[in-house]
Order: C-alpha cells, then structure tokens, then sequence
C-alpha cells in the first residue's frame, strides 16, 4: 500500500512538473520567451527576472504545482537526510501551512538581481503566516538560480 502511494505520489509530482514546464528539457529553443508556447502565454524561464517573477506569481496564487515548476528538476530530486527528496520535503511544509490556513508569499525587487555566468542570485522577503489566525513574519529570503538548457531555475 505504501508503495503504491508513493508511486502515485512520484507520477503525479511528474506530471506536474513536466505540465508547468519544470522538466528541464531542452526540446524547445532556448532563445524564445516563455515555455507555454504560442504568443508568450507561459512562463518566462528564458531569464532569471522571468522565473522569479513566475516564482512570485506562484506564491501569491498559493499554488504548489507553479512553485515547484520553478525549481531545478535536480534540487527537487536531492535526498535529505531522513530519506526525503527536498521537494518531498517542501510539499509537506507547504501543505502544512495551507491546512492550517496560513499562506506564504514571496517577493523581490528585480534591481537585486546578480548574475554571473550560468548563476544568478536575488535577496528577497518570504512573508509567513503559519495559520488563519497566526501574525505574519517577513524574514530575508535569497535565491539562487542555475541556468540549464536556456532557461533559468531555482536552485535554493
């Protein structure tokens, strides 16, 4: 039965990465824009100021799936030291947060934006409020990025 649940969880964790444009893949070129095809309608991985704002985009709608759309396929997959992959690991956490009523919001000031190379890094602020009735806490939040096949991915 555990298995089973894993499994399933592995396939659907998959399908949303690969439905969100998080698998990596270079299949699609790597000077277009965005990676929902036709006329810019998707995400804009092409620079680290496209996935960060798709990034914040993402935390504001609360949604799980865009978040982890963001991230280097490799970075979610990392096993922790319980076993866990990293993702395995945020889902839960956010999931937590979510049943409890709380949220998470991320966001950023494009002018803080570095890169160097195939790397980009941005200082931040996570807002979080753990549950409905909870006072939100803003802490400093960095995030470093790796750029893979033409387009550019959280890595932290």
């Amino acid at each position: 039965m555990r298995k089973a649940m894993t499994l399933g969880f592995t396939v659907c964790m998959l399908l949303a990465l690969a439905a969100c444009g998080g698998g990596n893949n270079s299949s699609s070129s790597s000077s277009g824009g965005g990676s929902g095809g036709g006329g810019g309608s998707g995400p804009d991985f092409s620079t680290p100021v496209g996935t960060l704002k798709e990034l914040a985009a993402a935390f504001e709608a609360n949604d799980l799936d865009r978040i982890l759309a963001c991230y280097d396929k490799a970075f979610l997959e990392k096993k922790e030291e319980d076993g866990t992959t990293t993702g395995d690991k945020f889902r839960a956490q956010f999931k937590e947060i979510q049943d409890a009523g709380g949220s998470l919001k991320w966001s950023f000031n494009e002018a803080d934006v570095k890169i160097e190379g195939d790397t980009a890094s941005c200082k931040g602020k996570m807002k979080i409020k753990p549950g409905k009735d909870d006072k939100e806490m803003e802490e400093d939040e960095s995030m470093t990025l790796v750029k893979k096949d033409g387009k550019w991915w959280c890595n932290k």
